[in-house]
Order: structure tokens, then sequence, then C-alpha cells
């Protein structure tokens, strides 16, 4: 009863701070760092419906919540149990047809105005490419997704094929003969058609700021395209990304990287991935190579220009280019140093545990030596 009459003389003091806290906290949110991940700050036009449709939910929430509140603390007060002058009991109401039917037809029609919304943005984000049924040019790719996000993918898309493994993620780059993993480099401006499948279980491809989510299905290829914003390039020009669908023991550490470059960044990039690792002239880096080939790492892993064409697995990531993607092991390590690399190689289950690396690779499998010639050689693999 205490606690009543304290909110009753000074609760209105707390309005103006719930009021504040409410239109408050989606404002910090869009304050995000430009590549934090962050859907409410997107760079791309299916991203920003999918913001949109939030802050229109969001708000209806607020409005929702503020009425019915009011209601509760107005019906609270006005209709408490008390005695009149007389000290009988004041007539309560017990019932009222017009208020029922009002507070059921209400919320019906915000459901109904909220499932409308969402179902045309699931329809728009949700595409099936057919290249074939559209004239639209590659030039008018950002045109064509700003003004109708639904439909097939313009022709002239850049073609990326999104495999999902247990847990990482790798990218095929079918046009340029470029296969990479946990680094996506698109370039701004150019429609992007992304092709999903996996190997193992279902995932999902989700790059927040740019595209919703796509399943990606054992057997089964799954399409969408998006366009990166022209201002999405620049310093902060990483984005990242994240396996959307639970899919294990490591389903947070699935994630990557989405790159926007300029279209000359990304022209050097891909020329620059479709060429075969560089010889090795450092002692050291040569026994790496002799390693990783005495130690079946050729098996799973595929490294183009490798000796005699025997490193062409398809297990584990391409590794051609591998000191030249920052981030590795499905995102387990953020930083690709000599450091991060021996941590990985002297124990990958402690890293990131239920990967089928470690399956292999145990404690003990690779000396302090090899693990060093190893470190040397994938250093060189720019």
């Amino acid at each position: 009863m205490a606690l009543f009459r304290v909110l009753r003389r000074r609760g209105w003091q707390l309005i103006p701070l719930i009021g504040m806290s409410l239109f408050l906290l989606p404002a910090l949110a869009f304050a995000a760092p430009k590549g934090s991940g962050d859907w409410l700050n997107p760079f791309a036009a299916t991203a920003r419906e999918i913001s949109q449709l939030y802050g229109y939910v969001y708000y209806i929430a607020i409005a929702v919540f503020v009425l019915v509140e009011a209601l509760i603390l107005y019906a609270s007060f006005r209709y408490r149990f008390k005695l009149n002058r007389e000290g009988q009991t004041i007539p309560q109401v017990h019932g009222n047809t017009n208020l029922e039917i009002t507070w059921t037809a209400i919320p019906a029609i915000i459901v109904a105005g909220l499932f409308i919304m969402t179902f045309n943005v699931m329809t728009n984000i949700q595409r099936g490419p057919d290249s074939g049924s559209t004239t639209v040019t590659a030039e008018h790719a950002v045109h064509d997704a700003e003004q109708t996000l639904a439909g097939p993918a313009p022709a002239g898309a850049l073609q990326v094929t999104a495999i999902g493994h247990r847990w990482w993620w790798e990218f095929r780059y079918p046009e340029l003969g470029v296969t990479t993993a946990t680094m996506m480099h698109v370039p701004a401006g150019r429609a992007i058609e992304v092709t999903t499948t996996s190997v193992d279980v279902i995932h999902a491809w989700w790059v927040p700021q740019m595209q919703g989510s796509l399943d990606a299905v054992p057997g089964v290829k799954t399409a969408t395209w998006f366009v990166a914003d022209a201002n999405a390039v620049g310093q902060n020009n990483v984005y990242h990304a994240q396996c959307n669908e639970y899919c294990g023991t490591e389903h947070a550490l699935m994630q990557f990287r989405v790159v926007v470059d300029t279209d000359a960044e990304f022209a050097a990039w891909a020329a620059a991935q479709a060429k075969p690792a560089t010889p090795m002239n450092v002692d050291l880096a040569k026994r790496g190579e002799a390693v990783f080939a005495a130690k079946a790492c050729v098996s799973c892993h595929a490294i183009s220009g490798y000796p005699g064409n025997q490193a062409v697995g398809i297990t584990g990531p391409n590794l051609t280019h591998f000191y030249s993607r920052p981030v590795f092991a499905g995102g387990a390590f953020t930083q690709n140093t000599p450091d991060t690399i021996k941590t990985w190689l002297r124990n990958p289950e402690a890293a990131k545990p239920g990967n089928i690396m470690s399956t292999v690779v145990k404690p003990g499998y690779l000396s302090d030596d090899e693990i060093d010639a190893l470190t040397a050689y994938l250093t060189t693999l720019k």
C-alpha cells in the first residue's frame, strides 16, 4: 500500500523518463557504426525495407503499450474498491458490449495491417532469379532495385555462390574463377545475385545491412539479389554477417564479412584472387609446404599452384590466398596473424569446438617445429 501511495503521488514524474527511453533506444541503435552488422543502419534497398518495417512495428507497439498502460492506470484509480460517504460500495461496472467490440476490433485491424506490411516485405526480399526473363541491364541495376525490389536479378548481375559448411562459409565466383572463404567481396552499385546451398545441415546466409536471411539447404539452390549502395564503400566498408539458422554447437561463430569495393578495387581483388599461390623462397615456408602434404592437409584444402596439383580438397576452405583474409575459421579469429594461426593449428577444438578439422588435428598431432613451418607457409599465401 505504501508503494501504491508513492506511485499515486509521484508516479507522474516517471512518465517523461519512460517516454524518453522508449524513443531514444531506437535512436541509439541507428547510431551504430557503419559496418557493425546493425540492420537498423542499412546500405541496400532490401535492407532498408526491413528496417522501415521494424520502425513501423516498433512505434505502433509503443503507441499500443502507452494506450494500454494508460487505460490500466485509469481503471485502477477510477474503479478501485472504495466506499461512498454513506459507507456503501460504489457501483461496479460488469461488462460493456461496445467496449469489448472496440478492444477486439482495434487489435485485429492493427495485426491485419502488420501482416500485410510484413508479407509485402517478405515477398520483396525472397526473389526467384530468372535472369533470362528480364531485359534490365547491369547499369540500371541500382535504379531497378530501388523502384521494384521483387522479380528476377537484372541481366549482368555478378554471380556468387554461398555454400554453408559447419561452421564457415565458402564463396565461389564462377564467372571469375575465384573461390574464397569467410570474406565475400562485392562491387558497390552492381546487382549481386547470391545462390545458396549447403554441404551438411541447413544454414542461412544473412547480411543484416544488405539483405534479408536466405536459407542454405543441402541439395537445394536458393537465390536472391541485392545492390550495395554507393556510400557503402570507404574507410568502413566491411560489413558483419552471420549464419541465421541454428546449425549446431558453433553456430554463433559461423560468421563472415562482406567487403564492399569500388569497381576498380573489386577488379584488382578478383585479379589477385584468380592467380595461383606465389612460390616461396624462404626455407621455413618451404618446409611448411612439405608438411602441408605430409600431414594430409591437401586432402581437405585446395591451393591453386600447389606442387603436383596435390592440394585439391573441398572439405575445408580454399587456402590459395588465405593470408589476404583478415579473419579466418569462420570468424573464430578476427585477426589473421602468425600467433592466431599457431593457436588454431595447435588445438582447433579449443578454438572452435566441434569443427571438422579437430577430428584429425588434435593436440600433439603437429609438433612445434611443424606448426612454425606451416605458419610460415600459410603467411605466404596472400
